[in-house]
Formats: C-alpha cells, sequence, structure tokens
C-alpha cells in the first residue's frame, strides 16, 4: 500500500502530463488503474495539495453523469504547465489579419 507522499507525487506526475481539462473523477479513474485505493475525501486533500503546490487550477464546472453527484455540479480542473501552453499558443501569430477601424 502507498503512503500518502507517494500517492500524491503519482498525481503531481499525472497532472504534468495532462494536457486537457479533468475532474476529481478523471484523478480517480487514473490512481485506481495504478492500483491505488482510497476514501473518497482523500480525493479533495489531493486536488487542494496540487491546487496549493500552484501545480492546477480552476477552470469552471460541469454536470456530474454518474455517482452520487449526478446532474450536480462538478469542479473542473487544468493544469497550469497546459493553461500556460495555451496562452502562448494564442499569442503566436497564426498569419491572421488585423482588423483596423
Amino acid at each position: 500500500m502507498l503512503s500518502y507522499p507517494e500517492i500524491l507525487q503519482l498525481s503531481i506526475d499525472w497532472v504534468n502530463g495532462c494536457y486537457k481539462p479533468f475532474t476529481s473523477n478523471d484523478l480517480k479513474v487514473f490512481l485506481q488503474s495504478k492500483g491505488v485505493r482510497i476514501k473518497s475525501k482523500t480525493y479533495g486533500t489531493i486536488l487542494k495539495d496540487l491546487n496549493g503546490l500552484e501545480l492546477i487550477k480552476e477552470n469552471g464546472f460541469v454536470r456530474a453523469k454518474y455517482g452520487k453527484k449526478q446532474g450536480g455540479l462538478v469542479k473542473v480542473w487544468i493544469s497550469v504547465n497546459y493553461s500556460l501552453k495555451q496562452s502562448k499558443n494564442a499569442k503566436i501569430d497564426n498569419g491572421t489579419l488585423s482588423l483596423d477601424l
């Protein structure tokens, strides 16, 4: 059984390579694929720690598709690395014409 710091490090590695918005359920699916079984409230602690380390930030809400929160709002997170990459791509001149009024 893994200790909390080891589980957190697994989560950090996943978040650094995650190039899409995700929910706590996506993190849960990843950790379960690695054989990690933890209590539901621990996922919130992991997300809180990742946010405290400034590795992720909030990116809106979606409706839950299944589970206890079916139809309820679930927070969407995004990797800060991915967010920076998106903003750099948006700033690159893509050969578009500017509109001068």
